[in-house]
């Protein structure tokens, strides 16, 4: 005959703190429940308390089921405003890096008028340089001319003092020639002067010879004068 035996099994038990506080070594097979966290742990015979595995509840797994979508559903709404905010950023450094772009081409045009404002500025001192040159070449031309010009003069200057010189030799033998003339015709009272200067020069001589020579000399000097006068004067 079979008989039913009614019997009533008990887990051990005890919070969490109490398991903690004892922490046992479970025989294996053997279950532990806290009771206010409604975790179970099974026993293998060697391992204490706190090294077992926990078993949770089903209404556990269940909120930790919504927990983790919970956190999945934050972690969407996270990675979805941390794609706006690197969109944005990215829309952010693209207007930047446009308005660098636009400023560095905006600085570009200013140097590059500056640059040409600077070369012209350098063309108009070279052309002035030129024109300097070319002023300086003229009055250096002019200087030249006007060097070549007292040359000539100066080489006109001698050719006139040359001919003044030839005139006054021409002049000098003329007043050789005419002086020549002059003497000539008075080659006579020469002698005579000659003469009597002798004479005149002895004082031995008698005082009546030294008289009539003085007056020959004399008369021969007038004479001479004469002839010299009437010779320039018809020459």
């Amino acid at each position: 005959m079979t008989s039913t035996v009614f019997a009533k099994i008990q887990m051990r038990r005890g919070t969490a703190a109490e398991w903690s506080a004892a922490n046992p070594i479970l025989a294996e097979g053997e279950f532990a429940f806290e009771i206010d966290t409604g975790i179970t742990k099974v026993g293998d015979g060697a391992s204490d308390y706190a090294t077992l595995p926990a078993y949770a509840t089903y209404s556990q797994m269940l909120a930790a089921q919504e927990a983790i979508e919970a956190g999945q559903a934050q972690l969407a709404t996270f990675n979805s405003q941390l794609t706006a905010a690197q969109n944005a950023a990215t829309t952010s450094v693209a207007k930047a890096s446009e308005a660098f772009v636009s400023a560095g081409n905006a600085k570009g045009s200013e140097d590059a008028s500056e640059v040409s404002a600077s070369q012209a500025a350098q063309s108009a001192i070279d052309a002035a340089a030129s024109a300097v040159q070319a002023a300086s070449s003229e009055t250096n031309a002019a200087g030249s001319e006007q060097a070549a010009a007292a040359s000539q003069a100066a080489s006109l200057s001698s050719e006139q003092a040359a001919a003044q010189s030839e005139a006054n030799a021409a002049a000098s033998q003329g007043t050789a020639s005419a002086a020549a003339a002059v003497v000539q015709p008075l080659a006579e009272e020469i002698e005579v002067i000659a003469t009597n200067i002798g004479t005149v020069q002895d004082a031995a001589g008698p005082l009546t010879n030294i008289q009539t020579a003085m007056l020959e000399m004399a008369t021969a000097f007038v004479n001479s004068q004469t002839r010299y006068v009437s010779a320039v004067a018809f020459s």
